[in-house]
């Protein structure tokens, strides 16, 4: 080990005294405080407080965006899909054609049904001229009629059945889904596209059982959806409960979000109140790694080291370090 200059002589008694200093100060703060006091800074020309004051305690949940009553739009018959005009996030238009499914042995049915209804005509004209000589009895001629009945309805079934290979939009609105591709085999039932309306949507957040009755339906809470922000009215609260995680879904309406199903998103709501310390933001200084403040002590200005929370208009939030009173200095 090296000698120093100094060792065993009066630098010794100085050094340890400026090493010892920091830690006596440091003992006279309010148990909790994490405190690095540093050498005396300059008086500065202005300051500020430290402010106790009770605040709302704010909970923020993430949230998803959802559509409010989609639209499904489904096949009413079997047959596989030969051509879809849309895709996702697709506007359409009320009555728009959005696909086709194969439709040759539905055009088949349609071309029996007309025959089937040509030749019952025939038969109806033939007895009704029969009838009118009293060649034919009324029995014959009710029963060419009703089967003249039966060939018509026929016919109109065998076009609606053909109208449902036909996928049209029922509503405006733009195309969330496509469940289903051209080649695929559509069943009757099966969902093929989905709709949604822009101005339609909410936002779902599964909301701790504690809180619900700080969440009531019709209440009013804060939500963030991408850099829009705005005032929500709870439109539906679950009465069922998740049993894993405890909490309730929620759903709060939109209003002028540029939003679509699946975003992400928060909502903010009051939980009670909680009491705060802060500072001005510009009360601090950072010092590498360390956030510090320079606070009024009995011999003149000294660095205290803090721990910040929440940031809120122009103040901060002080965590430990300071317990609320004491003056701050300003740049």
């Amino acid at each position: 080990m090296y000698d120093l200059p100094w060792r065993g002589g009066l630098m010794a008694p100085l050094f340890l005294s400026l090493m010892l200093a920091p830690l006596a100060s440091a003992c006279g703060h309010a148990e909790g405080q994490v405190d690095v006091v540093l050498p005396q800074e300059p008086v500065p020309e202005r300051t500020a407080h430290a402010l106790r004051e009770t605040l709302p305690r704010m909970r923020t949940l993430r949230a998803t965006v959802a559509a409010v009553d989609p639209v499904r739009i489904s096949a009413q018959t079997a047959g596989r899909v030969l051509r879809l005009g849309v895709d996702v996030g697709d506007r359409v238009e009320r009555g728009q054609l959005l696909g086709v499914l194969e439709s040759s042995s539905l055009a088949s049915a349609v071309t029996s049904a007309r025959s089937q209804l040509s030749l019952a005509e025939s038969q109806a004209t033939r007895a009704e001229n029969l009838h009118s000589r009293g060649a034919l009895p009324d029995a014959a001629l009710d029963a060419r009629r009703t089967q003249l009945t039966q060939a018509q309805a026929q016919l109109r079934a065998a076009r609606s059945m053909l109208g449902y290979s036909r996928l049209r939009a029922p509503s405006e609105g733009v195309v969330q889904e496509r469940l289903l591709s051209p080649g695929d085999l559509a069943t009757p039932g099966a969902v093929v596209l989905t709709l949604y309306d822009e101005d339609k949507l909410w936002l779902e957040a599964q909301v701790p059982t504690q809180d619900i009755t700080r969440v009531r339906l019709g209440s009013v809470v804060h939500y963030r959806v991408g850099d829009h922000e705005g005032e929500g009215t709870v439109a539906e609260v679950s009465p069922l409960q998740d049993p894993r995680s405890r909490t309730v879904r929620v759903r709060v309406r939109l209003e002028g979000a540029d939003a679509y199903p699946g975003a992400f998103g928060t909502l903010t709501y009051e939980t009670g109140e909680q009491e705060r310390i802060s500072v001005p933001n510009e009360a601090i200084v950072r010092v590498g790694q360390l956030t510090m403040v320079r606070v009024r002590e009995e011999d003149g200005y000294h660095r205290r080291s803090v721990r910040l929370g929440e940031r809120r208009d122009e103040r901060v939030e002080v965590l430990a370090g300071l317990t609320g009173g004491e003056e701050v200095a300003l740049p």
